[in-house]
């Protein structure tokens, strides 16, 4: 229930309070790495570039976002959940972020970025948002960011269930 996961985020004493204002930030990777290349080194391999360049995330992510947040790794890429200051724009956010696309010179890089919510109760749906946002860099190339409060929510003919069960195999 609503009230026992509050409690259970609570007691975790994390950096990040999902009862201020907060986002969920996606970075997804892409090495660009195709068949006809003829040099395919091992460390541009999706899996060894997440993990090389996540200490580098967890040292700058606090220097651009500030100490309220929480990076994890996932799939290719990761996953941030950052506490917002007031006041902070699109715009503002943007100049923020773009200073992390500039960290993954080897690779192409896509941040998605929910909508800013200020209860757990809108976890899910804020995932939701910057993972539909980050996989419009499939369709508009990396290097971008993508904001939630830009994406249609209509952004194909399939039905809600079909699209869904895309979105979940390009997870995989």
């Amino acid at each position: 229930s609503a009230p026992d996961f509050k409690r259970y985020l609570s007691d975790l004493e994390l950096p990040v309070s999902f009862d201020e204002p907060y986002s969920v930030i996606l970075i997804r990777l892409n090495s660009g790495i195709t068949f006809s290349s003829q040099k395919i080194l091992d460390s541009l391999e999706l899996q060894t570039l997440t993990n090389n360049y996540f200490h580098i995330m967890k040292a700058e992510l606090p220097k651009i976002l500030g100490s309220a947040t929480m990076i994890s790794k996932c799939g290719n890429g990761y996953i941030i959940f950052a506490n917002v200051q007031d006041g902070y724009t699109q715009l503002s956010l943007s100049e923020r972020l773009s200073s992390l696309l500039t960290i993954f010179d080897e690779v192409n890089a896509a941040i998605g970025v929910s909508h800013i919510y200020s209860s757990s109760d809108h976890l899910n749906q804020a995932f939701c948002e910057s993972r539909t946002a980050v996989l419009s860099a499939f369709f508009k190339g990396y290097k971008h960011i993508f904001w939630s409060s830009d994406q249609q929510s209509n952004q194909f003919s399939v039905e809600h269930n079909a699209r869904k069960c895309y979105f979940d195999c390009l997870e995989k």
